[in-house]
């Protein structure tokens, strides 16, 4: 029941303040009736949001000292408060919001380590329901990608999961996949080439799939052979067999 000196904004902020302010004063859960309800509540709302956190980054949270994550996930919403009622959505919120802090720690693989789960989290969860129409692969048309493609490139091999959580330092250049028989996240390494390439898919969707072979080479200052080529058909059919690459747009498009 909302109390009736309070607007429904005002009920609603102090609602959000309740829960995800760093040390609500007595007062503020008397100000809604039943403060020991409250309380639990806040605990409940607290406690959700950072389990799907974990849920996201298993592994960047085992790196941390118990004391330290719920000092993160409490400052965080202290100072930046979730922003949706998605709840797939929170740990990227957290992510971004935590990233200066990962860096700052002095294992340089933990943020990289951060980016690669939250980025295989997204690729578990997108929805791929808008995905572009597609025909049969043309290189006089652009590519067409999965939406839930994600590309990742590390200074430590963070994608290989280790026991004793120390990664070491080896260049990465990746792509997340969803599996679209088994729904999960699949890692594919890449080439920088291929890795470049797929850049361009981004950067430039408008470019035919020759355009941007010949942009991504001359950016690289190489040049096109018999071997690049032979290279590049076999890992554009991996790519179609996949499900990372979809087919090209459509003429009519």
């Amino acid at each position: 029941m909302i109390p009736a000196d309070l607007s429904l904004e005002a009920y609603e902020d102090h609602v959000v303040a309740l829960c995800f302010s760093a040390a609500p004063a007595e007062t503020d859960f008397a100000r809604l009736g039943a403060p020991e309800r409250w309380k639990i509540y806040r605990r409940m709302v607290r406690s959700r949001i950072s389990k799907v956190c974990v849920s996201a980054m298993p592994r960047t949270m085992r790196c941390l000292p118990e004391e330290r994550r719920k000092a993160l996930f409490s400052q965080w919403m202290a100072e930046d408060p979730p922003r949706t009622r998605i709840f797939r959505e929170l740990p990227v919120q957290f992510g971004a919001w935590a990233k200066p802090h990962l860096l700052a720690d002095s294992r340089a693989w933990l943020s990289e380590l951060a980016e690669y789960e939250l980025l295989s989290w997204t690729v578990r969860t997108v929805d791929e329901r808008n995905a572009q129409p597609s025909e049969a692969l043309s290189f006089e048309r652009p590519v067409v990608m999965s939406p839930s493609v994600r590309l990742f490139s590390a200074a430590h091999a963070v994608h290989i999961k280790r026991a004793d959580e120390a990664y070491p330092q080896e260049r990465v250049f990746a792509c997340l996949y969803r599996d679209p028989d088994t729904s999960k996240a699949v890692t594919m390494s890449l080439s920088p080439f291929i890795y470049d390439l797929m850049r361009r898919w981004h950067i430039a969707p408008a470019e035919s799939l020759t355009e941007s072979v010949q942009r991504t080479v001359t950016a690289r200052g190489s040049g096109i052979d018999t071997k690049l080529i032979d290279g590049l058909s076999g890992v554009l059919a991996d790519f179609l067999q996949r499900g990372v690459l979809l087919g090209s747009l459509p003429s009519s498009a």
